[in-house]
């Protein structure tokens, strides 16, 4: 009897959509923003973890070490040419998707839409391509801190 009630629960907490709401029969409450409904973050923290990586591959080139001479190239390609719209883009669209739900924030959309509109131009300045990894350190920062996700 006691297998079906937490069960009955379970599938009431995973069908609910609003946030915080507390079910009576299964004394259990959610915390509010434990439920975006979106994985465009998936596209923003990628960029801050691959330039990390090239960043240290570049110095252990500089080391002395050729292979990774490679490594910073290939990257330096990939992070430049491809992952800079994919970043815009998916500040943007998560920027949009967390001001639609009711998940308890709603992220500033002039401030992240500048970030992402200037994170373009990182490709000709590197110390804007820097400060808009910043924003997207404090964004990510944020959205853990307010809707649980990443």
């Amino acid at each position: 009897m006691m297998f079906g009630h937490r069960t009955r629960c379970r599938v009431q907490i995973q069908q609910t959509a609003l946030a915080g709401e507390q079910f009576l029969n299964c004394g259990v409450s959610l915390k509010q923003g434990t439920v975006p409904e979106s994985n465009w973050w998936y596209g923003v923290v990628v960029v801050p973890i691959l330039t990390a990586v090239v960043w240290i591959a570049h110095f252990g080139a500089e080391a002395g070490f050729p292979l990774l001479s490679v490594i910073t190239g290939i990257g330096l390609v990939f992070v430049g040419g491809l992952l800079v719209p994919l970043f815009s883009v998916s500040l943007i669209m998560d920027v949009r998707a967390l001001n639609q739900n009711e998940n308890g924030w709603n992220p500033s959309k002039p401030l992240y839409y500048f970030v992402a509109a200037i994170h373009v131009f990182g490709l000709v300045t590197p110390l804007i391509y820097v400060a808009t990894l910043f924003g997207a350190t404090a964004y990510l920062t944020q959205r853990h801190n307010n809707v649980g996700s990443p």
